[in-house]
C-alpha cells in the first residue's frame, strides 16, 4: 500500500514539474528582447517653403530575428497634424503595430506597410516593428508629415482589416497581372467631422516606376522606394497612369523580373490651394527572386526554352533566305498563325502554361501541314500570300496596342479592342496588295527579324516578348482588357529595336535584290488543272528556281 501511495505522489510531482516547465518555457518564449530606435526631427515650428513639400525622416536598418524594436519618433513640428510612418522591407515580411502585444487585429504584416498617427496632442508618436524571420532583413524606415489641410490616406478603411486607417497599398500579383488596391482617404480635419468619408472632391492618382530590368540589388531596391515615398518625389520621378474605372483598384499588366513602384496620391480640390498626401508606395518584381528564381523568367519549362533558342535560328533564316524557300515560308508562317489560334482555344482550358505551349506548337504544326497541302492541291498563290501578311499584320496591331494607344480608355471594351486589332491586320493586307512579291519579302523580313531578337530579349532579360505576350493575354485572360499596358522602356530594350531595325533591312535589301520585280511565286506542280511540262516549259519544283509564268519581265503572278 505503502508503495502504491509513493508511486502516485511521484507521478503527482512530475506532472506538476511538467506544468511548470511549459508555463515557463512559454513565458521565456513569449518574452523578447527589445531595442529602442529614436526618430527625430528638426526642431523648427516653421511650416514647410511649399505646401506640398512634406518634412520627412528616413533611415535604413537592419533587423534582427526574435527583437521587438521600439520606434520613437519625437521633435514632431507643431504644424504637423498627422504622421505616416512606413517600413519597407527587402524581399521579406516585417510586422508594424501600434502595441507591444503585435496581436493579429493591432499590427500589419508585409514587406511595405505602414501606419498613421494623430499627433496634435502629443509631439511624440510610438510604433513597434518586428521581423518575424529567422534571418536579418534590412528595412527602409521613413515619417511623413503632414499638416491639418492634407487629408489622411486610407482614413476610411472599409474593406482592410487591421486597422481602422489604412495608408498602405495592398499588391496582388495573379500571373499575367498585377492588382494595386488602396482604401478611401478621409477629408482634411479642417473640414470637420461630417460625412468625412463620403467627399466626392476627394481626387485620386495613380503612378508607377519602372525599376532597371532584372535588377534585384538592395541598393536599387530601396533608391526607388525613395523616389516614390512623398507627393513631391512621386510627381518628378512616376509615371501617371490611366484611371478606366474610376475605383479604389487598378490592374497592371505584369513585366516578369522588370520591378515596378506604385504609388497614389489623394488631393482636395480646394479653391484656394491644393492639399496632398501620399499612400504608402509598394514594390513587386511579380516574381520571389529570393526564393523561385524560375518565377522572374516568362519561359520555365526545358521544352519551352527549347522551344525558344530554337526560334533563333529559324527567325534568322525566315529573315535572310525565307522567300528563297517559298515551301519552307509557306510552312513556318502557317506554323505561327496556327500555335496562335491553338493557344488561344487551349489557354482558357485551364492546364499548364508548359502543356498550353506544347499543345500550341503541335496545333501549328497540324495546321501547317494542312496549309501546305492545300497549296500543294490547288497551287495558288493566293495560299502564299495570306499567311505572310497575316502574320505581318498581327504583328503590327500587336505593336500598335503596346504603345499608349492600347491603354486608351475606348479599348477597354472587348469589342471596340478587336475591331481595331482586325482592322489594323486588314489594312496591312489592303496597303501592300498590290505589290505582292515586296510583301511576301517585307513579312519575311520583320516577321523573321522579331522572332531572331525575342530569345535574345529572353535571356538577357529585355521586355520586347511582351508586344507578342501581351496579345496574347488579352485573348486569354480574364480581366485583363482592365489591365494597364504602360510597358518599360529601357536600354535593353533601345538595343534590341536597334538589332531589330537593322535585321529587317537587311533581310529586306539582301532578298529584293535577289529577286526584284520576279514573280517568284511557283504553283504546286500537282494541282488541279495544271499544264504538264514540256522541253519549252520545264517543270522547276525547286524552291530557288520557282516558275516564271507570262511573257518576260511581266508581273501578273496569277496568271
Amino acid at each position: 500500500m505503502m508503495c502504491k501511495l509513493g508511486i502516485s505522489c511521484l507521478l503527482f510531482m512530475c506532472f506538476l514539474t511538467s506544468i511548470t516547465y511549459g508555463e515557463n518555457a512559454t513565458s521565456s518564449k513569449k518574452r523578447k528582447i527589445s531595442q529602442d530606435v529614436f526618430l527625430s526631427f528638426k526642431q523648427t515650428d516653421m511650416l514647410p517653403t511649399l505646401p506640398n513639400d512634406e518634412d520627412i525622416l528616413e533611415q535604413t536598418s537592419e533587423l534582427q530575428p526574435n527583437i521587438v524594436y521600439y520606434l520613437h519618433v519625437q521633435f514632431i513640428p507643431s504644424w504637423v497634424q498627422f504622421i505616416i510612418l512606413q517600413t519597407h522591407a527587402y524581399l521579406h515580411n516585417v510586422s508594424l503595430g501600434y502595441s507591444m502585444e503585435m496581436l493579429s487585429n493591432k499590427s500589419v504584416t508585409g514587406q511595405n506597410i505602414g501606419l498613421a498617427a494623430n499627433v496634435t496632442s502629443s509631439r511624440t508618436a510610438q510604433f513597434f516593428l518586428e521581423n518575424d524571420n529567422p534571418f536579418n532583413v534590412t528595412v527602409l524606415i521613413a515619417v511623413v508629415a503632414y499638416n491639418k489641410n492634407a487629408p489622411l490616406p486610407g482614413g476610411c478603411n472599409m474593406e482592410f482589416e487591421e486597422f481602422e486607417t489604412a495608408p498602405w497599398l495592398r499588391v496582388n500579383v495573379s500571373g499575367a497581372m498585377v492588382s494595386v488596391s488602396s482604401q478611401p482617404a478621409q477629408g482634411p480635419i479642417t473640414w470637420g467631422a461630417m460625412d468625412s468619408c463620403n467627399l466626392p472632391t476627394l481626387r485620386y492618382q495613380s503612378y508607377h516606376l519602372f525599376l532597371p530590368e532584372k535588377d534585384f540589388q538592395v541598393n536599387t531596391y530601396f533608391d526607388y522606394i525613395r523616389r516614390m515615398i512623398t507627393v513631391k518625389r512621386i510627381l518628378q520621378n512616376g509615371r501617371l497612369v490611366p484611371d478606366f474605372s474610376g475605383e479604389m483598384m487598378h490592374k497592371y499588366s505584369a513585366y516578369h523580373g522588370t520591378g515596378s513602384v506604385y504609388a497614389t496620391i489623394v488631393s482636395t480640390s480646394s479653391v484656394s490651394v491644393q492639399q496632398h498626401a501620399a499612400y504608402v508606395p509598394a514594390l513587386t518584381y511579380t516574381c520571389s527572386p529570393a526564393q523561385y528564381t524560375d518565377t522572374c523568367q516568362v519561359l520555365t519549362s526545358t521544352f519551352s526554352r527549347s522551344l525558344c533558342a530554337l526560334v533563333l535560328f529559324i527567325g534568322l533564316f525566315v529573315c535572310l533566305f525565307g522567300h528563297s524557300f517559298f515551301q519552307t515560308e509557306l510552312f513556318l508562317m502557317s506554323t505561327l498563325m496556327g500555335a496562335i489560334i491553338t493557344y488561344i482555344v487551349v489557354a482558357p482550358l485551364g492546364m499548364t502554361d508548359s502543356t498550353n505551349v506544347v499543345l500550341a506548337t503541335v496545333g501549328g504544326i497540324t495546321i501547317a501541314n494542312f496549309w501546305l497541302l492545300l497549296w500543294w492541291i490547288i497551287g495558288s498563290p493566293l495560299f502564299s500570300l495570306i499567311m505572310a501578311t497575316l502574320s505581318l499584320g498581327f504583328l503590327c496591331a500587336s505593336l500598335v496596342f503596346y504603345t499608349p494607344l492600347g491603354d486608351n480608355p475606348y479599348m477597354v471594351s472587348n469589342v471596340n479592342y478587336w475591331l481595331a486589332f482586325i482592322c489594323c491586320m486588314l489594312v496591312v493586307a489592303v496597303v501592300f496588295a498590290p505589290y505582292t512579291n515586296r510583301v511576301n519579302i517585307l513579312a519575311c523580313s520583320v516577321v523573321g527579324s522579331y522572332a531572331a531578337i525575342v530569345p535574345v530579349d529572353h535571356y538577357i532579360g529585355a521586355n520586347l516578348k511582351f508586344i507578342f505576350i501581351n496579345t496574347m493575354r488579352r485573348a486569354t485572360v480574364s480581366g485583363f482588357n482592365q489591365a494597364i499596358i504602360d510597358p518599360p522602356f529601357q536600354a535593353k530594350d533601345g538595343v534590341l529595336v536597334l538589332i531589330w531595325v537593322v535585321l529587317a533591312v537587311v533581310g529586306y535589301v539582301m532578298q529584293s535584290q535577289r529577286f526584284g520585280d520576279k514573280p517568284v511565286f511557283p504553283r504546286s506542280p500537282h494541282h488541279w488543272g495544271s499544264i504538264p511540262p514540256t522541253p519549252r516549259r520545264p517543270s522547276l519544283v525547286s524552291e530557288e528556281r520557282p516558275l516564271l509564268y507570262g511573257s518576260p519581265g511581266a508581273n501578273n503572278v496569277f496568271s
